[in-house]
């Protein structure tokens, strides 16, 4: 017999199968020009990230070592937590290579808005591993998994030839130096011993007749080259990173009192949001690192006022932001002094810079230095063709604050150098102790992951005597570069 279905009643049948009712789709939202052209900038900067990487010269690279046993398990680490960015990435590559200890990172900087390796980072570690590998997965564009083991350093002393390694975006020349500076240092082959003078006209006189036959030295003492030379490509002065005015006033300064010291003549300056920027760094390589006490700040003794702007800024920026800042600087100076001490002196100094990216870009800094050698800066930064572009007096004001937080506490190291010095203190041939503010994350990061790899413990205690800041005390591993 054959049942009618009473019309419309088909439909429900199919709907309580599970298929449903089909909607028309809406047509995409429409970009306007400004959006449009936006993201393809943002498309077209990530596909020269890593389109336009050129990271060594051929000689330089050289990745055959003879196979002497299996290497050890990679040590895993996490690279999300904490600060959660680029930072881990440079110091863990940094510390496997000068330790020789193979590691794997995951999750790498899983913490920021677009994760995985970007090309600071990628040049940084494939610089690095291209010098001290046994072989290194992962190191590509966006990749948030690298294992790297290091092996020993491929190029011999007489060798010398400089590592060229180009960003090829406006990424921070400053954080690639933080790669690469601590390897350099600590892992890299020692100058050889220059040659014995030539014996003097009463030693060949004196000498007896079989030693006199021999041919003696010609010519003076040939000079040896103590350092290894770096050529690095990308941008000297950008935001989210040190400025290079503060690698030079404040990190190599700091650094020689450890008996550790580098060189970086700047040949160009590079901007956001071409870059474009040139320099070329000699590092020194060291025995060993010295310990570093900075827990007594002293007397203020001078001011340094650095400002800088790119040609496309008006003529009288520099000098504006020279005068605010010294004005500021001053005046807290005054306000923390005895009423009878005499007037610091005050030290400006104005750059005006060419640069390919043709940006809008100008900066400061104030630097105070003590009489126990101290330095306590405030720093401040603008792009104008950036988001976080301001004004002259906004810019001022904020590195004035910073100077004011920095100098008020008491400290010895401010915030930006105290994260930088972490893996120097962790592998000094002594107890070092620095006195801080309160510890950055940046700070507590580079302080948990050199403990995973060094084996060290630090200690942070708050300073009874000076409540606002903290004492870091570590008894280094005295590594010996070897």
């Amino acid at each position: 017999t054959e049942t009618t279905m009473p019309r419309g009643e088909h439909k429900t049948l199919k709907l309580q199968r599970g298929q449903k009712k089909k909607e028309k789709k809406k047509p995409p939202p429409q970009e306007d020009d400004a959006k449009r052209a936006a993201r393809k900038r943002e498309q077209d900067s990530l596909r020269e990230t890593f389109d336009l990487l050129n990271l060594f010269e051929p000689s330089i690279v050289s990745l055959s070592f003879p196979e002497d046993s299996e290497p050890a398990v990679p040590i895993e680490l996490d690279g999300g937590i904490m600060e959660g960015g680029g930072q881990i990435l440079r110091l863990s590559v940094g510390l496997a290579a000068i330790l020789q200890k193979p590691i794997t990172i995951r999750r790498i900087r899983a913490g920021r808005a677009k994760p995985g390796l970007l090309a600071q980072h990628l040049t940084g570690i494939q610089s690095v591993a291209g010098l001290w590998q046994r072989s290194i997965s992962g190191d590509k564009g966006l990749s948030d998994t690298v294992t790297y083991v290091p092996g020993p350093f491929c190029l011999p002393a007489s060798e010398r030839r400089p590592l060229s390694a180009c960003i090829g975006t406006a990424g921070s020349i400053t954080l690639l130096l933080q790669t690469l500076i601590p390897p350099f240092l600590l892992a890299a082959p020692l100058p050889p011993q220059p040659l014995p003078p030539p014996p003097s006209e009463s030693d060949s006189s004196s000498s007896s007749s079989s030693s006199s036959s021999l041919p003696a030295p010609s010519g003076a003492v040939a000079e040896v080259e103590k350092f290894w030379k770096m050529e690095l490509g990308g941008g000297t002065d950008v935001s989210n990173s040190p400025q290079m005015d503060f690698t030079l006033n404040l990190l190599r300064p700091t650094l020689a009192k450890m008996g550790l010291n580098f060189d970086v003549d700047v040949d160009l300056r590079g901007f956001y949001p071409r870059g474009g920027g040139r320099v070329s760094a000699k590092v020194y390589p060291v025995r060993s690192v010295q310990p570093i006490n900075l827990t007594d700040r002293g007397e203020i003794v001078k001011i340094s006022i650095n400002v800088w702007a790119t040609r496309a800024c008006k003529p009288s920026t520099s000098q504006h932001l020279a005068q605010l800042l010294t004005k500021g600087a001053q005046k807290i100076v005054r306000t923390t002094s005895p009423p009878d001490a005499p007037p610091v002196p005050v030290q400006e100094k104005f750059s005006v810079y060419d640069d390919r990216a043709y940006s809008n870009s100008f900066g400061g800094m104030i630097i105070a230095e003590t009489s126990t050698g101290c330095l306590i800066e405030g720093t401040t930064m603008v792009t104008l063709a950036g988001k976080e572009a301001k004004s002259i007096e906004d810019a001022a004001e904020e590195a004035i604050n910073m100077f004011d937080v920095h100098w008020k506490s008491g400290c010895c190291t401010g915030e930006f150098l105290t994260d930088q010095l972490i893996i120097f203190m962790a592998l000094a041939s002594g107890r070092s102790s620095i006195r801080t503010l309160d510890l950055s994350l940046h700070t507590q990061t580079a302080i948990f992951f050199s403990e995973i790899l060094t084996g060290v413990t630090f200690e942070v205690a708050r300073d009874p005597d000076l409540p606002s800041t903290f004492l870091i005390s570590v008894d280094g591993i005295n590594h010996i570069n070897a």
